[in-house]
């Protein structure tokens, strides 16, 4: 019995035997299993989406993402691997990948343009019509402007304009700042509400150290967009792959950027402060300018493996601006009739916005053909605004130098009392769901879901006094009445839901290649229980005999779903006094847009330049006017107008300088709205034309040194007397005119460095020494203007004017 018990034992384990292999060849399997991750790109850098990444002869294969990045897990094999990477337009590159490699690997194939060179004649095809213009990180860190954001570059696309330097706010195509989309990695970002002049803005929202790449479309954008009127920025943060910073320490700029790549996880940490006391010394109104910004974010990513990604984003800020008038003297008027006003303040503004952000995106891929992604993220503003200024002005007229008298003859005098104790509180809450399939090489579906809460409470108590000549205005024999005056303690809770569905199809016929998007998206408000829709198409056709040329249509309603702002409505009492009420019969501003746009590439001593030319029409409905009081749009909130806005942009970008981007712009506007009970009148934001400019430059076998110029020539726009809202006198001012340029010297870089360098400074990539003078020539440019009265109620317009002549250096090390 005991031999038959070892022989049974025998058995047993040989039978078993079979199992431990299979168990330890594909426990070793998965030991040996490489990742190779990177980007796939153009030859300009920028991200290719949807390219194929496969292994060659296997059904082994992925998907570049929306921003070019892939990852793709090899098996184990006894023989070298060849990866294919292939994308529609362009030409494919294989990567031999040899046998023995153990370490998870990094690659960022370029893909050259698909192009066949028949003696003079260049055929050249494109993954994707260029529906919206892109900017380079390499251009984002040579800009030159006083706010060096990624919107005072977006202000020199076709289009789009900006009539104040120390704002980051742009308009686009004769529409407000409101009606402008922004997207950081995919999720919508807001800004504070109560900034009422340019010197509260602080810092934009986006960290251009931070930035991949950024995109942007003037109009008629696809379904999975949200619901504006006017454009959109679609900003990408970075994937590093290895360690990498920048220390920026200027005279108004200083900030902080840290990246790196650890295993699966990735990171990048932004940290900046600045001050404008420099700037604003530069204005007339001489007193003492304590402005101070700051804010921190973070990006953090984490791949599970070739299915799960995870991200995070953070941001916090703080806006600080104190600010004690003393005295201002401004000469006004032509020779002939010189005016010269005076004002005497006493008081101080202290205004503090506090903002804090986060998200966190939870990513899928199922398969190689279709991507998933949840979206949870919060967003909350902490906004207080007192002031309490008195300003004793004087108007005089200057005399005639002929008369040979040196009187002045005084035209006004009075006090005008500024005081506001304003608070305004409001989180927005979303959770976000969409997905895209890909049915095709040439076909894929994308749809979408969010639901987002809202909570809003507005305190609000100002006022203005005047008193001119002694008599308090406006008059009355029995009550001493403020020139105007606001109060409101408004809560606001809402909820909206909307929905997108996008089909995008591509084809090719002998008459060219083709590529449609339609899309479709809905929306839903608690508040005024109103549902709009909103059909949308583009579509494009390359045409084979000329490859060269893209010709590109689109058009749909759009939608400007009302935020708080919108539906505020004044309502006055017997005696004047003035109160906020929300008006929840308030729809959606409407447009009907229909575009159409050519775009042409072309070579130049063998650099590359493309023409692009759009006509445009902008059919406007339901208007909510609103007038501008320095940069705070004042709704009247309710839907009484409609009206229309039509153009031509023309841009030609290139290579007028080798391996550098450079622009030029110019566009021409025109446009009306027709509001119940007030008549035609111009849009507040639509000047009649705009020429802008973005040259890069360095000296010819020496890049070392770098150059960067920024111009924009803008019509002027027409202005209202902010006290009496929509009521005369109306007039349109001057055009708006600037030059910034920027030089950046390299004293350091590390791809030149000589072997016999110091070894300390091989820690570092590159050391620059930058310097920038903004509004080059010293252009005059009025902000708003400051409205006075007489006795007899006569009233006058006192120019705000902007900044001149300035000067910055910074210092800039990488590594």
């Amino acid at each position: 019995m005991r031999q038959l018990r070892y022989i049974i034992l025998l058995l047993c384990l040989l039978l078993q035997a079979p199992h431990w292999s299979l168990e330890a060849q594909s426990a070793d399997t998965t030991a040996r299993h490489v990742a190779i991750t990177g980007y796939v790109l153009d030859r300009d850098r920028e991200p290719i989406e949807f390219a194929s990444v496969r292994v060659e002869g296997t059904s082994i294969g992925t998907w570049s993402d929306l921003s070019g990045a892939y990852r793709l897990e090899l098996p184990p094999t006894t023989d070298s691997v060849v990866v294919v990477y292939s994308s529609i337009g362009y030409q494919t590159v294989r990567q031999v990948y040899p046998l023995g490699v153990k370490q998870d690997l990094h690659f960022n194939p370029m893909l050259g343009e698909n192009a066949i060179a028949l003696g003079t004649v260049t055929v050249r095809g494109e993954a994707r019509p260029p529906s919206m213009e892109r900017i380079t990180a390499q251009t984002l860190a040579v800009e030159a402007s006083p706010t060096r954001s990624v919107e005072s570059m977006v202000a020199t696309y076709a289009g789009v304009t900006q009539h104040n330097e120390l704002s980051t706010q742009y308009n686009v195509r004769g529409g407000s700042f409101d009606e402008n989309l922004v997207y950081v990695n995919g999720i919508e970002v807001y800004r504070p509400l109560l900034v009422r002049s340019a010197q509260q803005e602080g810092l934009s929202f986006v960290n251009t150290d931070l930035v991949e790449r950024v995109y942007f479309s003037a109009g008629a954008f696809d379904a999975h967009y949200g619901d504006r009127l006017s454009s959109v920025l679609d900003i990408q943060y970075k994937r590093p792959t290895e360690l990498e910073g920048v220390v920026t320490l200027g005279l108004m700029n200083n900030s902080l950027y840290l990246g790196g790549k650890h295993g699966r996880f990735t990171h990048v940490t932004g940290l900046r402060t600045r001050t404008t006391q420099l700037l604003l010394s530069k204005l007339e109104t001489a007193g003492e300018y304590r402005p101070f910004y700051a804010d921190a974010q973070t990006y953090l990513t984490y791949t599970f493996n070739n299915r799960w990604r995870i991200e995070g984003i953070g941001y916090y800020s703080w806006t600080q601006y104190r600010f004690r008038p003393q005295q201002r003297e401004t000469t006004i008027g032509s020779l002939q009739n010189a005016k010269h006003f005076t004002v005497y303040f006493d008081g101080q503004e202290r205004d503090r916005f506090s903002t804090l952000f986060g998200a966190v995106t939870l990513h899928w891929r199922p398969n190689s053909m279709g991507a998933h992604r949840l979206d949870l993220s919060l967003y909350s503003s902490h906004e207080r605004e007192t002031y309490d200024i008195t300003g004793a002005y004087y108007l005089q007229k200057e005399s005639d130098a002929s008369s040979g008298t040196a009187d002045k003859e005084l035209l006004a005098t009075g006090v005008n009392h500024e005081h506001a104790r304003n608070l305004l509180r409001y989180s927005v809450a979303s959770l976000s769901y969409s997905g895209n399939q890909r049915l095709s090489e040439t076909h894929r579906l994308m749809w979408g879901a969010e639901l987002r809460g809202e909570q809003i409470a507005d305190y609000i108590s100002e006022w203005v006094k005047l008193d001119s000549a002694g008599y308090n205005l406006p008059r009355d024999p029995e009550w001493i009445k403020m020139q105007s005056n606001l109060y409101s303690n408004a809560l606001l809770r809402s909820w909206r839901t909307a929905l997108y569905l996008q089909d995008e199809m591509q084809w090719q016929l002998p008459s060219g290649d083709y590529r449609l998007t339609a899309g479709v998206r809905g929306v839903y408000w608690s508040f005024n229980n109103k549902v709009d829709l909103s059909p949308r198409v583009t579509g494009s056709w390359r045409p084979k005999a000329l490859s060269d040329l893209l010709v590109r249509l689109a058009g749909g309603l759009y939608y400007q779903s009302p935020f708080y702002k919108e539906i505020r409505i004044i309502q006055s009492d017997p005696i004047g006094n003035q109160s906020v009420q929300l008006n929840n019969q308030v729809r959606s501003q409407g447009s009907a847009q229909a575009l159409v746009g050519v775009d042409y590439n072309f070579l130049v001593a063998g650099r590359k330049f493309r023409l692009t030319a759009e006509g445009y029409y902008k059919h406007l409905f339901r208007i909510n006017p609103y007038y501008v009081d320095n940069v705070k749009q004042r709704y009247l909130g309710a839907n009484l107008g409609r009206g229309y806005i039509a153009g031509v942009d023309v841009k030609l970008f290139g290579e007028f300088v080798p391996e550098v981007d450079s622009w030029l712009t110019v566009s021409l506007m025109h446009g009306k709205q027709i509001i119940e009970g007030y008549g035609e009148m111009p849009l507040p934001h639509l000047p009649d034309y705009n020429l802008s400019l973005f040259f890069q430059d360095y000296f010819p076998g020496y890049k070392r040194i770098t150059l960067s110029l920024r111009g924009v020539l803008t019509g002027g726009l027409p202005h209202l007397n902010a006290a009496q809202g929509f009521g005369p006198p109306l007039f349109r001012g001057r055009a708006y005119k600037r030059v910034d340029i920027g030089m950046q010297y390299a004293l350091w870089e590390r791809a030149d460095a000589k072997p016999t360098s110091w070894r300390w400074l091989k820690a570092f990539k590159q050391v620059s020494l930058g310097v920038s003078i903004f509004n080059l020539f010293d252009m005059t440019n009025v902000g708003s203007y400051y409205w006075i009265s007489d006795a007899y109620r006569n009233q006058y317009a006192v120019p705000n004017f902007l900044t001149g002549r300035q000067y910055d250096a910074s210092l800039i090390v990488r590594f």
